[in-house]
């Protein structure tokens, strides 16, 4: 299937997620994204280990999958209806550029399985850009029976795997949609050496940065960390 596709600090949950921490949040203008670099930190041993040079890489590995598929994993989808008040809302705040946080590209417009996430800010409340933690689900508080999900779904994984949303799956195990929180990191379940970065690495970030799956830069590396921001 192709599927899928953070004031204080990101505590120890789950998910695609589990129980969320932190809080915070600054307001920076709305709207869509703009053009990104296609490049991410630097190229990472395929077997997903968490050693990678602290420098972003030039291109994403030519062995990732070259599309999501249309029809999704044979398991059932379901929509879930979710009482925000028994899971806080937050958003998740770029450590790279603080006035920013992921945000669905379809912004105020309909969105759709295949939504990717990126980097953007909207002033106020806008759930294109905030989030509930469910396990290790990270659910969309716009589409509640959608979450954030790797591109790659049941495929082989790779640096440059894009986060996106998805219908939820059932039953919960799913790695491509289950992450869990590591300090100021956000962790693939499905590859546990991998976290969500910006794509722009160590470079200049601006609205509609792609967020997606890479190795672990070892030390501080703002492009992979993040804070979750209460509303």
């Amino acid at each position: 299937m192709g599927n899928c596709c953070c004031g204080k600090t990101l505590a120890a949950p789950a998910s695609d997620r589990s129980a969320a921490p932190a809080s915070g949040l600054s307001a920076v203008p709305a709207s869509g994204p703009s053009a990104v670099p296609a490049s991410g930190p630097s190229v990472a041993p395929s077997s997903g280990s968490s050693a990678v040079p602290a420098s972003r890489p030039s291109a994403v590995p030519a062995s990732r999958p070259s599309a999501v598929s249309a029809s999704g994993p044979s398991t059932p989808i379901i929509n879930v209806e979710l009482n925000s008040l028994e899971s806080p809302i937050f958003r998740i705040v770029s450590k790279k550029v603080p006035g920013k946080c992921i945000h669905l590209e379809s912004g105020g417009g309909a969105s759709r399985n295949g939504d990717k996430c990126h980097l953007d800010i909207v002033p106020g409340r806008y759930p294109a850009q905030e989030w509930m933690m469910d396990g290790k689900l990270i659910k969309s508080v716009k589409m509640p029976g959608k979450c954030i999900h790797l591109e790659s779904g049941d495929g082989a994984s790779y640096n440059g795997d894009k986060c996106h949303l998805w219908d939820i799956i059932q039953p919960g195990g799913w790695p491509a949609q289950e992450w869990t929180m590591d300090g100021n990191l956000i962790r693939s379940v499905k590859m546990p050496g991998k976290f969500i970065h910006l794509e722009s690495g160590g470079g200049a970030s601006r609205n509609g940065d792609k967020c997606h799956l890479w190795d672990i830069v070892p030390g501080r590396y703002p492009a992979q960390e993040w804070t979750l921001e209460y509303l």
